[in-house]
């Protein structure tokens, strides 16, 4: 599987591409090249590789109440049907 990895010199090339084609149709700042550039390179490295494990289980920040399928939890709506 080692094969199927883009050498960093592919992946500068394939970066190089990017940005260029993104720079000829979009208007960029001489200043904020360097962090496309870097931004560029960093998402294409990552590519093909697994994505990091979960944090935890997830929390919601509010919660929200079990409706049956006639939504009778939410007030007032039952008068109305």
């Amino acid at each position: 599987m080692a094969d199927d990895q883009p050498t960093a010199s592919a992946n500068r090339e394939l970066a190089a591409r990017i940005v260029a084609a993104y720079v000829r149709r979009n208007q960029v700042g001489f200043d904020q090249i360097p962090a496309l550039i870097s931004t560029v390179h960093q998402a294409v490295a990552g590519l093909g590789k697994p994505e990091p494990e979960d944090a935890g289980r997830r929390i919601p920040a509010i919660s929200l109440p079990i409706c049956s399928a006639r939504l009778s939890c939410v007030p007032g709506l039952r008068a109305a049907l």
